[in-house]
């Protein structure tokens, strides 16, 4: 509704560089069920903590898709093609509490 969609972003906030593979993939999985049970939709976004996708990228797109996502966010907000994208390194724009939204677009 009104345009806004809760996706998963993980269950501590860690950053995924400093994990196993089996912590990255309990953050993915947890995170991921925990919102579609309490919002009773299917999650299918992730946004990485600061950014960090791991130190493997091909494992990290593994345990992405082994948990169910079809798409991954970095933290960055510049313009970029959709059809050319990785999308499980996808841009974004940073919210915070000082996040101006109207100011943040109108730099894309």
């Amino acid at each position: 509704t009104n345009n806004i969609s809760i996706q998963s972003h993980g269950v501590s906030h860690s950053h995924f560089s400093k994990l196993t593979n089996d912590q990255q993939l309990f953050e993915l999985t947890e995170s991921k069920n925990i919102l579609e049970e309490k919002l009773k939709k299917k999650i299918t976004f992730f946004s990485f903590p600061y950014g960090d996708d791991g130190v493997d990228k091909n494992e990290m797109r593994n345990l992405l898709l082994q948990s169910g996502y079809q798409a991954a966010c970095l933290y960055s907000g510049s313009v970029f093609d959709p059809a050319n994208a990785n999308p499980f390194r996808l841009e974004r724009i940073a919210v915070g509490a000082d996040t101006i939204i109207e100011k943040a677009l109108s730099n894309i």
